[in-house]
């Protein structure tokens, strides 16, 4: 391979291009540098945080002494922990440190990486509530469950490990140009230079993991590793960093390695010059690993939604079984419509097991079935009651679906029961809207003989009305208005992030 003197501009893309916060610290406490990671990590201008010393953000020092903890940092060669940070709109910010000792220039400091856990944070505790939901209805996944969970600890105390081998190296090339050779041979990322569409330097990083040798890599044009599909994608944006035109960064593209396997990587590059030319040099992050794990995850949720509707229809089959043998009309009634409520919520699980998104429900789709479910069971269309939807395509979260469609599932019950009596025909209409701002508003409405006067605040049916009241109250954070004019027209109003207006 041959040796050559790499330009400075390499070191101060390393540290300012960094996606974790850097933080150089002198031995008095103060910031001597930061890059730009830590100042949008935190919250603060460079200007500002260069005027700080880190006890003044960091929360893990609050009562500590800081000549005695930088001391100890000293003596131990280094420290790793997670702490809360103070960010400049006077929040907190969760983020996992890893600080060092370093001596440059005949001076002591501290050099600290720091990334942010938050999203972490948030992705462990919504895993958390999906076991605690569907324990009981699954406890056959509850070793597969803690064994995936162990699985995906492991790995991430390993890219803990890699992320702080990683930093170090980014540091020390700001430090020292000459280091450049060393440092990239020992990164976790890959580096290429590529000048004239073609690779003309790449670390052994780089030619470990795509299986390639420097000779193979730099006869080939650059394009030829790229996946067809991804090609246009990857090469647009080198034409423009060359042209010093604003391009995407970092990209995902997909690219072949030396088995002919695609290959999934973060790429970043920043234009240089290279033996007196214009090159770009490029960091590449195999994020294959990651993109199959993310799919194995979608792949378990669907898994849950599926067997979750699969359980919910034996429950509803074995109250229907059970209802079959009551003889009370009554109570014959009481068992259909505790089916018709089970059913409600068991499309909704079958509708997300369907779709594109496991977070989200398209209310669309879901009225439309969930209203020819309920007339089918009341046998509506053979009595000639009409039905008319009006659905829009909003996407609502599980926990606004589910109140939605138990709310559905009693106004339509009620009006196929109470509101055509002696074989009369009608229409019930239904409506999911999206109305000013956020506001959503869900209505049924029928032409049939109406509430009796007096009784908009009592019981229509077994639940009837006190049910949809709490759900609209309590569940949805909206409320209910209910009209007599021309037949019943009952109408939910609420947000879609379920907040009451001046909440």
């Amino acid at each position: 391979m041959t040796q050559s003197r790499l330009p400075p501009e390499l070191a101060v893309f390393a540290f300012e291009k960094a996606r974790d916060a850097i933080m150089c610290i002198e031995a008095d406490g103060r910031f001597h540098c930061v890059n730009q990671a830590a100042c949008r990590t935190l919250g603060f201008s460079k200007d500002v945080m260069l005027n700080m010393r880190l006890t003044d953000v960091d929360a893990e020092l609050a009562g500590v002494t800081w000549t005695e903890w930088r001391d100890d940092v000293g003596r131990e060669g280094g420290k790793r922990y997670e702490s809360f940070y103070k960010t400049g709109k006077g929040g907190l910010v969760p983020l996992w440190v890893s600080v060092s000792a370093l001596a440059f220039e005949g001076r002591d400091y501290l050099c600290l990486f720091a990334r942010d856990i938050t999203g972490p944070r948030r992705v462990e505790g919504a895993l958390r509530q999906i076991r605690e939901e569907l324990e009981l209805a699954h406890r056959e996944l509850e070793d597969r469950v803690e064994a995936r969970t162990a699985e995906l600890r492991a790995a991430n105390e390993r890219l803990k490990q890699e992320i702080a081998e990683r930093e170090r190296a980014r540091e020390a090339l700001r430090l020292s140009e000459q280091k450049y050779r060393l440092l990239s041979e020992n990164t976790h990322d890959g580096v290429a230079v590529v000048q004239d569409g073609r690779v003309v330097h790449a670390n052994s990083r780089l030619l470990e993991r795509s299986g390639f040798s420097l000779e193979e890599l730099m006869a080939r044009p650059i394009a030829e590793f790229l996946y067809p599909d991804d090609r246009q994608a990857a090469l647009d944006p080198m034409t423009h960093l060359l042209r010093d035109e604003p391009s995407d960064q970092p990209a995902l593209l997909r690219v072949f390695d030396g088995k002919g396997r695609l290959v999934w990587v973060r790429s970043s590059a920043v234009r240089i010059e290279w033996e007196g030319r214009d090159a770009l040099l490029f960091c590449l992050d195999d994020i294959t690993e990651l993109k199959q794990a993310l799919e194995e995850k979608d792949l378990f949720l669907k898994e849950i939604h599926h067997r979750v509707k699969n359980n919910m229809q034996v429950i509803s089959s074995l109250v229907k079984l059970q209802g079959d043998t009551v003889k009370d009309r009554g109570l014959e009634e009481v068992f259909r419509e505790c089916q018709c409520r089970i059913k409600a919520m068991a499309l909704i699980h079958e509708i997300i097991y369907r779709s594109g998104s496991l977070s989200e429900l398209d209310m669309g789709p879901y009225v439309t079935s969930l209203a020819h479910s309920l007339f089918e069971a009341y046998d509506a269309w053979e009595r000639g009651i009409r039905l008319e939807i009006s659905a829009e395509s909003l996407s609502l979260s599980q926990d606004l679906a589910v109140p939605c469609g138990l709310i559905l599932n009693e106004l339509l019950s009620n009006a196929c029961k109470h509101a055509f009596p002696d074989g009369r025909a009608g229409l019930v209409e239904v409506t999911v809207r999206a109305v000013a701002g956020d506001e959503i508003e869900l209505a049924v409405a029928d032409d049939g003989v109406g509430l009796p006067a007096g009784e908009e605040g009592r019981e229509r049916g077994p639940l009837g009305l006190y049910l949809v009241r709490g759900l609209a109250e309590h569940q949805l954070r909206g409320r209910l208005e209910v009209e007599r004019r021309g037949g019943t027209r009952f109408t939910v109003a609420f947000h879609r992030e379920g907040k009451k207006k001046g909440a």
